[in-house]
């Protein structure tokens, strides 16, 4: 697989094989950004993103390598696989379906049913929809989050060991030797012909918040990376420090790596009223140029404890473009970090509930760190009772083998990728696939 420097570009390109909205450029205004962007209709934009041929209600997938080893793929699906990266790279975002089997998705949802309940100290019961208006005081409800320091229950571990989970990130980053992150999940409560034993009722005011933002400081990840690697070289983590896994995903710069992704693997059947994920297709392609052209922005990037998002104003012209990624449920989508995206708010009688995480490359990292994290997840795989259930792959994703993140040396941030094993995914000729090709990657959406 080709460096991913080169991929998805950044700097007003568009991916190789696709049609720039715009001829490419140096510099922009904002003006000049916006148009890009204006310069079609909700519908035109919309259309481009391919939906399920099966159920136009969800967006189109790829169907999870059981293996991230390309060793181990068979040719069709080291073709699915060159039509996933290259739906990566148009885009910016992919969804993978059958990440989880049903059951596991549904183990997924009744672990966070029971932290609510446990949260509320059972006030919040998952059969008594007549209680859902308790939620714990940890949690941030209007983010439907029932906990704000990360997770580490057992079948949340299971996720992130699972190999349908990590493969389609090790065809990405073209390299196996990458690391999880530790975060937390979400439910949103349904909203609309709630279904109560008196009757259906309305509950606005169980609706989350809505946004589009950056989960990073969009100058910073264009600088030298210095400060990024100064905040990550001071995390502590420990039972004092939770939220430092937290604030980890969020100190990017393309300087320490090119390619930063996130990731939400969504638990139940999650349609465009249920609310849930949005992002803007395509913009990594325009980040670099919308970066120039908007630095007055600066003052919106949030710094507090370092945590480095920027969230898009009501009135931002990027706000039209959001669309929602619609998905079935055991699906998780993958986006580059460059991409805005966000949460709409639920609008039906469903709800929505997620796992969110997030991979990236396990370059060596400040000693100190390192010790602390690889101290804090041990001690909470244990306090979990899951070291029995640890594999070979979740200890390196957890960062807990020789192979891993654990390993010291270099900057805060890893300043240098090393030479990891390169995972040997075919390309498509050209670049990214357009119309119908996007069919040999699978059938139907997440």
């Amino acid at each position: 697989m080709d460096n991913p420097r080169k991929r998805g570009g950044g700097d007003g390109s568009s991916a190789a094989g696709t049609t720039p909205r715009s001829k490419p450029a140096t510099t922009a205004t904002a003006r000049e950004v916006e148009s890009e962007w204006a310069g079609l209709t909700l519908e035109q934009f919309r259309a481009e993103v391919p939906r399920d041929p099966d159920d136009a209600r969800f967006i189109f997938s790829f169907p999870a390598p059981a293996s991230p080893s390309s060793a181990l793929h068979t040719p069709q699906e080291a073709e699915e696989a060159e039509a996933l990266v290259a739906f990566f790279d148009k885009f910016g975002f992919v969804v993978v379906r059958d990440v989880l089997t049903p059951q596991e998705a549904q183990a997924t949802v009744n672990e966070i049913f029971g932290l609510l309940e446990e949260g509320t100290e059972g006030r919040f019961d998952r059969h008594d929809v007549s209680t859902w208006d308790q939620w714990p005081a940890e949690g941030m409800a209007k983010h439907g989050m029932p906990s704000r320091p990360p997770l580490f229950t057992p079948q949340i571990l299971r996720n992130r060991q699972n190999p349908r989970l990590v493969s389609p990130f090790a065809l990405l980053f073209g390299s196996e030797d990458i690391m999880i992150s530790h975060d937390r999940a979400s439910l949103f409560r349904p909203t609309k012909g709630v279904q109560f034993p008196t009757g259906a009722r309305d509950m606005p005011h169980w609706r989350t918040s809505e946004n589009l933002h950056l989960d990073m400081d969009v100058w910073g990840y264009l600088g030298s990376g210095d400060k990024e690697r100064r905040t990550l070289a001071g995390l502590q983590y420990g039972d004092r420090h939770l939220n430092h896994f937290i604030f980890e995903n969020n100190q990017v710069c393309e300087r320490i790596h090119p390619l930063n992704v996130q990731a939400v693997l969504n638990l139940v059947d999650n349609v465009e009223a249920d609310g849930g994920f949005q992002c803007v297709p395509g913009f990594r392609h325009h980040f670099n140029r919308w970066a120039e052209a908007n630095a007055g922005k600066r003052d919106l990037v949030e710094m507090a404890k370092e945590r480095n998002s920027m969230m898009f104003p009501d009135d931002d012209p990027i706000q039209k473009f959001g669309m929602r990624i619609t998905m079935r449920a055991g699906s998780m989508v993958i986006w580059d970090q460059r991409t805005p995206h966000g949460a709409r708010p639920n609008k039906s009688g469903r709800m929505r509930c997620a796992q969110f995480l997030r991979m990236f490359p396990a370059q060596p990292m400040d000693p100190k760190r390192a010790q602390a994290r690889v101290h804090t997840v041990d001690a909470k795989v244990r306090a979990a009772g899951f070291a029995p259930e640890l594999t070979d792959l979740g200890r390196r994703v957890f960062g807990l083998s020789a192979g891993g993140g654990g390993r010291t040396g270099g900057g805060g941030g890893g300043g240098r990728r090393g030479s990891p094993a390169r995972v040997a995914v075919p390309r498509p000729g050209g670049g990214a696939r357009g119309g119908g090709g996007w069919q040999r990657g699978g059938g139907r959406a997440g």
